[in-house]
């Protein structure tokens, strides 16, 4: 553990155990879901910057609130003020021109396409939602002396599934901070044949 790491949650410690000893090789999938996801959880939550460029989520650039302890939740609203996407505890919903619609994967067209919209949202968000397209990544390589937006990281590299519910992208790449956390996510690939790109950007996930 470097000296920009005292403080480090020690269930981030428990499951960061093959980046803190800069372990070489391509990185277990298990094991970089779970250190991201625990990262992401003692991060307590961000603010997040998200670029969409088709698919998933309408091309534009969008401003994440959400929180990653104390239970998941997030609000996610359009530059332009169009599009709004809310979960928490009790509702997973897509609000357009102020009406909201319930997500549901098994619903009308119209709540299905909400839990499309919803799901991309949580896919750069909620810790399990990492965590399970890490996990079905068929190799992961690790830089540790990357940077980015001007901070060190770590850049994890994934090579995902083409298909699939739980991992759509087919290449994922992170960047995450000194205690792991996420500060850029980018995912690219194609769903249903169509080509779709996620850039997100994480900033001030607390102090540990």
């Amino acid at each position: 553990m470097s000296g920009r790491q005292t403080g480090m949650a020690e269930p981030v410690q428990d499951a960061c155990q093959w980046l803190l000893r800069r372990d070489p090789g391509p990185m277990p999938a298990s094991e970089a879901a779970a250190c991201v996801a625990a990262a992401a959880t003692a991060g307590g939550g961000a603010r997040q910057q998200l670029d969409s460029r088709t698919s998933l989520l309408p091309t534009g650039v969008y401003t994440v609130d959400f929180t990653t302890s104390g239970g998941f939740s997030l609000r996610l609203a359009a530059d332009d003020g169009n599009l709004e996407v809310r979960v928490d505890e009790e509702r997973r919903e897509l609000v357009v021109d102020g009406a909201p619609v319930p997500a549901s994967s098994g619903g009308s067209p119209e709540e299905a396409y909400a839990d499309v919209l919803v799901t991309a949202a949580e896919t750069t968000t909620s810790p399990d939602r990492l965590a399970a397209f890490l996990d079905t990544a068929e190799e992961i390589s690790v830089q540790y002396d990357d940077e980015t937006q001007g901070i060190p990281a770590v850049r994890l590299s994934a090579r995902l599934p083409a298909d699939g519910a739980a991992a759509p992208a087919r290449n994922a790449v992170l960047w995450l901070d000194d205690f792991y956390r996420p500060v850029r996510i980018e995912l690219s690939g194609a769903q249903q044949g169509i080509d779709f790109g996620l850039t997100a950007v994480n900033t001030g996930w607390r102090l540990p």
